[in-house]
């Protein structure tokens, strides 16, 4: 498993710098519902970024093996 293919994505260096307005966001109290589903809602995003990577990743790998 090459590390290089997750850092270099887009989609997860996009997904992994959402994290500022998430952070700005619940920074001040009170922790409240919507604070979680803020930080619940960018998880997500974050695990299905790096899914798709890795999604692709094998379908290459797949496609380069006949």
């Amino acid at each position: 498993m090459s590390v290089r293919k997750y850092v270099l994505s887009p989609r997860l260096v996009g997904s992994a710098l959402a994290v500022v307005p998430v952070i700005k966001a619940t920074r001040r109290p009170p922790l409240g519902q919507r604070n979680w589903v803020l930080w619940l809602a960018w998880a997500g995003g974050l695990a299905l970024a790096v899914a798709t990577v890795r999604e692709e990743s094998a379908r290459r790998v797949g496609q380069s093996n006949p």
